[in-house]
């Protein structure tokens, strides 16, 4: 096996990656509204998996479009498959960037943008990952295929409708997060909490809203509450919330 050519051929990618990285993520795939038939999340996620599979095609693999709401890009044959799962939604843009959260300028080694790291640029680094190795003449003993899922960032309903037309792949990874330390994802749980109250006579602190970001998984780059302060100064509503967080949580 010939690693050194391999080595080679991924060095000389580095300029084109950074640049396909960079046509990537300055499509804002955050999921929209339905935008016709196989547009499941909207015309941005829509031209992202376009741009995708014509990534794919371009470099010589075999590539499908499941309706829009996943596609993949395969290469070689064998008993078994190995996927590699990744997506190409992403979550809103957000507020507070010092870099164009499209633009995917590079500050001391490192790019900026939304889907550098979750997950355009590990796809597209699995991507020219299977050109390598094709490109090098490395033989397989399995099939690869690699997974673009459109709405793993919401409801993950592109793994339903992808496994519920697809055969699925015998096993495999996924280059997400902080791949390698993380290379599976085993889900999530989202949960609604609520009290019901007497209203807001006799609390002590009445709340008449929380905010906390735009999505369950994403971290917020604020968080407020408007509470009502019951003849309180702010000096001793700070005290009353600060004297909460230190009392030990009930039994």
């Amino acid at each position: 096996m010939n690693y050194e050519k391999l080595d080679a051929l991924v060095e000389s990618y580095k300029g084109e990656l950074i640049e396909n990285i960079r046509k990537w993520i300055a499509i804002p795939s955050v999921q929209g509204a339905p935008a016709g038939e196989n547009a499941p999340f909207g015309a941005e996620v829509r031209r992202m998996l376009d741009v995708a599979l014509s990534d794919g095609r371009r470099f010589g693999f075999e590539v499908r479009d499941i309706d829009g709401y996943a596609g993949d890009i395969s290469m070689g044959e064998g008993a078994q498959t190995m996927g590699m799962l990744a997506h190409l939604d992403v979550v809103p843009i957000g507020d507070g960037w010092t870099h164009d959260p499209l633009g995917g300028e590079i500050e001391n080694g490192r790019m900026y943008g939304r889907g550098t790291t979750d997950d355009k640029g590990p796809a597209l680094c699995a991507l020219y990952a299977m050109r390598a190795v094709k490109e090098a003449g490395i033989p397989l003993k399995h099939g690869v295929r690699l997974i673009l899922g459109c709405d793993e960032e919401t409801g993950m309903s592109d793994m339903r409708h992808y496994a519920s037309k697809m055969k699925m792949p015998d096993y495999g990874f996924s280059p997400d997060a902080e791949f390698p330390v993380i290379n599976i994802e085993k889900g999530g749980v989202n949960m609604r909490l609520s009290r019901v109250t007497g209203g807001e006579d006799g609390a002590k602190i009445p709340v008449y809203s929380l905010y906390a970001g735009e999505r369950p998984n994403v971290v917020p780059a604020e968080a407020t509450a408007v509470v009502g302060l019951n003849g309180m100064t702010l000096e001793a509503l700070n005290d009353r919330l600060q004297a909460g967080r230190r009392s030990p949580p009930p039994a």
